[in-house]
C-alpha cells in the first residue's frame, strides 16, 4: 500500500493555518492535530513537498521549541515548487506557540516522530501534500 501524507489545512487567517497531519501507511491511519506559522513569513505554502529526514535535535538552545513530549525532534521537508522559503519542517510545536512557516505538532508528536522515521527508514521518497 503507498503512503500518503497531508497537512490538511482547516482554518487560515493571516500569517497563521490550523488543520491536521494526516499519515496513511500500510493500512494505517494516522492524524495530528497541527498548526504553522504566526512567525517569519507565515504559515506553510500549498503545494508538495519531500519528506526529506527525520532525526532528533541536537542542543543548540532552541531545543524547547522542538520538544512537547520526550525529546526534540525534527522532520525536514523540501518545497518540490519555486519558493523563497528553506529550512521547513514539521517538529513539535514547542513552547513559543507557533512555527515560521514549519507545521508544528500540537499532540502525540513522540508517535508522529516514529511514524515518519519508520518510513524514511524503508528508503523510499515520501511526498507530503500540504492543501
Amino acid at each position: 500500500m503507498e503512503t500518503e501524507v497531508f497537512f490538511d489545512i482547516t482554518k487560515e487567517e493571516d500569517n497563521y493555518a490550523e488543520g491536521d497531519l494526516i499519515i496513511l501507511h500500510e493500512g494505517h491511519y494516522r492524524k495530528y492535530s497541527a498548526m504553522s506559522g504566526k512567525y517569519g513569513k507565515g504559515s506553510l505554502p500549498k503545494g508538495q513537498y519531500e519528506i526529506v529526514s527525520c532525526f532528533i535535535k541536537p542542543d543548540d538552545g532552541t531545543n524547547d521549541s522542538f520538544k512537547k513530549e520526550g525529546f526534540p525532534w525534527i522532520a525536514g521537508i523540501k518545497p518540490m515548487f519555486p519558493t523563497d522559503r528553506f529550512d521547513l519542517a514539521i517538529h513539535p510545536d514547542g513552547k513559543n506557540e507557533g512555527t515560521n512557516g514549519c507545521i508544528g505538532i500540537e499532540e502525540n508528536d513522540l508517535d508522529a516522530y516514529e511514524t515518519l522515521n519508520y518510513m524514511l527508514s524503508s528508503g523510499r521518497s515520501i511526498i507530503m501534500k500540504v492543501v
